[in-house]
């Protein structure tokens, strides 16, 4: 931890007592807590927490049940369209809201859309940036974040 900003909580992964725990600990050690959901209801046990609580979500494709991920990325637009996550941002004004992974962003989506199609109905659901980490190694077919330019953020 020495020298981290940050810690990146996975909600699915953790008990809700557990979930405030280490959040209370990211705070005495003056980090930010980022916290990654996969489901509306995830964010709605976010959203139990004290105003403030966590610096920003990061919204994934993934499911983290059985480690699938959602190739159309429509599982993240649901989330960022549900009313839970009206409700976190309603309570947490200030909370980053952030993409995850590189479904969509880096290769489109399953339906044939570009990355520049799948980002501006991100950004147009308030996401206003990415976590890319798989995005940056290439994929079976030679793509990565480091060779098709520039994204539209």
């Amino acid at each position: 931890l020495a020298g981290a900003d940050a810690v990146n909580l996975i909600v699915a992964a953790l008990e809700p007592k557990d979930l405030v725990y280490l959040i209370k600990i990211a705070a005495s050690l003056q980090m930010q807590t980022l916290a990654t959901v996969t489901s509306a209801k995830q964010i709605e046990r976010i959203g139990m927490l004290p105003d403030g609580s966590v610096a920003g979500l990061i919204v994934s494709n993934r499911n983290l049940e059985d480690f699938s991920v959602d190739l159309s990325g429509q599982q993240a637009l649901d989330i960022l369209a549900s009313d839970a996550m009206k409700q976190f941002r309603d309570k947490n004004r200030n909370a980053a809201i952030l993409a995850d992974g590189r479904i969509g962003i880096v290769t489109g989506d399953a339906k044939g859309g570009s990355p520049e199609e799948y980002i501006k109905k991100l950004r147009d659901l308030g996401v206003i940036g990415a976590i890319v980490g798989a995005g940056l190694a290439p994929d079976d077919n030679r793509k990565s974040i480091l060779n098709i330019g520039a994204l539209p953020w």
